[in-house]
């Protein structure tokens, strides 16, 4: 069985179902498959001098039939006796273990892809405007505080959720970045505009009347 935290590609057979009794059927069905087909071949020689009537022959062909649709099912059920990693990635938990009895559907591992990692955060829908996809982001974690991680906003969504006044913003973290781990909290920082050049006063020094903006310019002392 595949362990906890093992890398894995897709298609890679994780674990395998106790199969002695489907290792023994799908043989048995391709020796009646095998039958049917040497039945069919003589009754068609048969056939064709006019020697059995037209319903042996199609009987002959039915369980042909049969037989080959008997055999690939046996045969289907045997391969899928293998549970197989459907992505690559890194299994990040295990819900089976050798001996369990396990129903069908039930789920057996959880593979996370480490590749591309997205952070969600809800953003408040005053500020939602100021954001697009492709804006640049950064992320900071308590794990790391001495390094910033990149990422990008990769989708925006419409829906304003009511309950909480937000709008979840999806980011897209560059891959590569080996330390950010599924699960993670951190503080996400998007740059949205900037200004070069521009002149920065105190913000104490601004003042605010009727909704207009102004400051005091000292010129010549006064």
């Amino acid at each position: 069985q595949a362990e906890e935290g093992q890398r894995v590609s897709a298609g890679q057979v994780l674990a395998r179902m106790e199969t002695d009794r489907l290792r023994l059927e799908a043989p048995r069905a391709k020796a009646e498959a095998d039958k049917a087909k040497e039945n069919f071949d003589r009754n068609t020689r048969i056939f064709e001098k006019n020697l059995i009537s037209k319903e042996l022959y199609d009987q002959s062909r039915f369980a042909l039939d049969s037989a080959r649709a008997a055999y690939e099912i046996a045969a289907l059920t045997l391969r899928e006796s293998e549970i197989r990693a459907p992505i690559g990635g890194v299994v990040s938990a295990r819900y089976i273990k050798v001996g369990n009895a396990i129903q069908p559907n039930s789920q057996a591992f959880k593979i996370t892809q480490m590749d591309m990692l997205h952070a969600h955060i809800y953003v408040p829908e005053r500020d939602i405007h100021k954001l697009a996809p492709k804006q640049t982001a950064t992320m900071s974690l308590h794990a790391w505080p001495e390094k910033s991680f990149k990422g990008a906003i990769l989708r925006v969504n419409p829906v304003v959720h009511a309950a909480t006044g937000t709008v979840k913003v999806t980011v897209a973290m560059t891959e590569g970045q080996k330390e950010l781990k599924p699960g993670m909290f951190g503080r996400v920082e998007i740059l949205y505009d900037r200004r070069d050049a521009a002149t920065l006063v105190p913000k104490d020094a601004v003042l605010t009347e009727d909704a207009a903006q102004s400051v005091f310019l000292v010129a010549d002392g006064k």
